[in-house]
């Protein structure tokens, strides 16, 4: 996973900061739910293996 938090001056500032907030909230909620203990007996649901930021650059 890659999480890129980006900073701006000007008007725009606030909006994109409360959008870039509330994305890596929703991403962390994934991330929990998907790495969390199993329920009991259960097994924990993983997801699959995203390339690396290398691995996905084809120029």
């Amino acid at each position: 996973m890659f999480v890129e938090y980006v900073f701006v001056d000007g008007e725009d500032a606030q909006a994109l900061t409360q959008r870039q907030d509330a994305a890596i909230r929703e991403v962390l909620k994934w991330f929990y739910a998907c790495h969390s203990a199993p329920a009991e007996g259960g097994q924990a649901e993983t997801a699959s293996r995203t390339p690396s930021r290398a691995e996905r650059d084809t120029t």
